[in-house]
């Protein structure tokens, strides 16, 4: 039922629409959905984190490196370095922490 929510959500937000999937001591699955031209800001992870997209396409930057990913495109996120997604389409990606 979260993709569903994610998604009935984004018909009306502004924003990247995340939910937690499942977490744990040592994990966190989170899910968030985009509309096409929707931005998550720069941001830290304080573990190590692996973005997989879904759906759709979204470009991820970190620093000087940009990754173009569609769908089931994978790209690992390091410790305490600044990134962002911007999606190309319409998306759904999963972040696994941990």
């Amino acid at each position: 039922m979260t993709i569903k929510i994610i998604k009935k959500e984004l018909e009306s937000a502004k924003r990247p629409v995340p939910r937690v999937l499942k977490s744990g001591d040592k994990f966190k699955l989170i899910l968030i959905g985009f509309k096409d031209k929707m931005v998550l800001d720069d941001h830290k992870t304080d573990i190590p984190a692996r973005l997989v997209v879904l759906e759709g396409k979204v470009i991820y930057k970190e620093g000087d490196k940009t990754v173009m990913l569609t769908q089931y495109d994978e790209v690992g996120i390091p410790v305490n370095v600044i990134h962002s997604v911007t999606a190309l389409a319409d998306s759904l990606c999963m972040v696994v922490k941990g």
